[in-house]
């Protein structure tokens, strides 16, 4: 078939292209012309293996194999003038999120390599005898090694008695979570989210 064909000439030219690239060494003389002897048959490759996708070939060749074939060239020519991008526009942000019992909360920092040092709060309203009242719980995280993400957990929303028995405040509607992102002592970025219960 036309396909088998089709492949066992884009594998003879992979083999050449490799042959190129592996006695370009030996000939820097000829640097120009190996520069296009390469170029031109990785244009014949990703020709032929176009081809091959475009035929109805599917009886022999599974769309799985075809697409394995031509990631597997890329791979082939993947350290050939290799250019990385520098593209890193991941920003930060932050999970907050409720404990299964309702009565303590949680977040995880991403993308915060760049920080050294982060400090939070975390304001909600319960209600008492006296009606409500407004909580905010303070803390603070040191990140000396700039580790990317970091993670607080455990916030208890409540009192906790000199014995260590905790007793959980109530009627707690909206949680609001401030998250500031210093470094050297500057805060550079806040993050705030808010939960529901």
């Amino acid at each position: 078939p036309a396909s088998i064909i089709i492949l066992m000439e884009a594998i003879s030219l992979k083999n050449e292209a490799f042959n190129i690239l592996k006695n370009k060494s030996k000939n820097k003389k000829n640097t120009g012309k190996i520069k296009f002897a390469k170029y031109f048959t990785i244009f014949l490759v990703s020709y032929y293996l176009l081809s091959l996708i475009s035929l109805k070939s599917s009886a022999i060749y599974s769309d799985e194999e075809k697409a394995g074939a031509i990631i597997q060239t890329a791979i082939n020519f993947k350290n050939e003038d290799k250019t990385e991008s520098s593209d890193c526009t991941s920003q930060p942000e932050v999970l907050f999120y409720l404990n299964e019992m309702n009565n303590g909360v949680g977040f995880v920092l991403n993308n915060v390599g760049a920080y050294d040092f982060f400090e939070y709060e975390v304001i909600y309203d319960h209600t008492t005898e006296f009606g409500k009242l407004t909580e905010k719980i303070e803390g603070e995280i040191p990140n000396p090694n700039y580790k990317g993400t970091v993670l607080e957990e455990d916030i208890f929303m409540g009192t906790e008695t000199t014995g260590g028995m905790r007793v959980n405040h109530t009627g707690i509607g909206e949680i609001k979570l401030n998250v500031f992102l210093e470094n050297s002592g500057f805060i550079e970025k806040t993050l705030s989210k808010t939960l529901n219960i």
